[in-house]
């Protein structure tokens, strides 16, 4: 045999080593069994954002291409915005913004209002809240969309976090809390979650 036939042997060789390797993590692995990375609850398969079919102002629909050149932390506020609200908008959206420094304008965060803000609301975000797209959704086909992200057929999914990629898929949630352990633990998550997914993008 020639040198360049042994070469053909080994290179056929490896190959064949690579694709069973290949084929043992894509057939044996067990996904649930492996280390989470995420903080958060990852949405399999992704939502894309315009099933929740949002509007803005005035009266203008908010498609993919509104999300385009950043990531983006959207909450869902319900009927009454109460201390779990409150706690999601300034902690675990305009702080953990904050501390992003110099990635924090990659970081877009958006309200979406199910009814119109109270006068509470307003007042709040006036006194506590940074910059913040303010969008509006009627809550049916918000939870019709959002309700496969969850396990509990009787899950509510307004009151909570999800955080989307510039191409406008939804791909992770979290909760809000009024204990403030748990919501300084939540926004420790959320932090850990935006920042690695920051080091691995371009936009």
């Amino acid at each position: 045999m020639t040198q360049r036939g042994r070469n053909f042997l080994v290179l056929g060789a490896m190959a064949g080593i690579f694709i069973a390797f290949a084929l043992a993590g894509r057939f044996l692995v067990d996904p649930s069994e492996m280390d989470k990375v995420n903080r958060g609850t990852l949405i399999t398969p992704h939502i894309p954002i315009t099933r929740l079919e949002l509007m803005t102002a005035d009266e203008q629909s908010w498609t993919a291409e509104n999300m385009s050149g950043q990531w983006s932390l959207m909450y869902l506020a319900g009927k009454q915005c109460e201390r779990g609200c409150k706690n999601a908008l300034f902690y675990l959206m305009t702080r953990l913004r904050q501390s992003l420094a110099h990635d924090a304008d990659r970081l877009r965060l958006i309200l979406v209002h199910t009814t119109p803000p109270s006068q509470d609301l307003e007042k709040f975000m006036d006194q506590k809240l940074g910059p913040m797209v303010e969008l509006h959704g009627n809550a049916g086909p918000l939870r019709q969309a959002l309700a496969p992200a969850f396990e509990a057929p009787d899950a509510d999914p307004l009151h909570h976090l999800y955080l989307a990629a510039p191409d406008g898929q939804i791909f992770m949630w979290y909760p809000t809390h009024e204990d403030k352990k748990r919501l300084l633990k939540e926004a420790d998550g959320i932090h850990t979650d935006i920042e690695r997914t920051l080091k691995g993008s371009r936009i």
